[in-house]
């Protein structure tokens, strides 16, 4: 069975995400980690080894579109 995270976030300062990432790499399961973006990316993102994706702006997100669409993608990997 494979394992994944979903991080949706928000403007939340590049400190804070890679906290989140050293979480998951630290558990004692393998995880893949879905880091995504409403509305606005953050680029020093692309240093980590995570599957990144940024949701463009649009008037109908609310806090459950990024983990919806996470859970989708994480399904759809297996």
């Amino acid at each position: 069975m494979k394992i994944a995270v979903i991080t949706p976030y928000y403007k939340e300062p590049i400190e804070f995400l890679q906290k989140c990432h050293e979480s998951v790499v630290n558990q004692n399961v393998a995880a893949d980690h879905f880091l995504i973006a409403d509305e606005h990316p953050n680029n020093d993102l692309s240093e980590l080894n995570i599957k990144h994706v940024c949701l463009p702006h649009a008037l109908f997100y609310n806090g459950n579109t990024p983990r919806g669409l996470g859970g989708a993608l994480a399904i759809a990997e297996g």
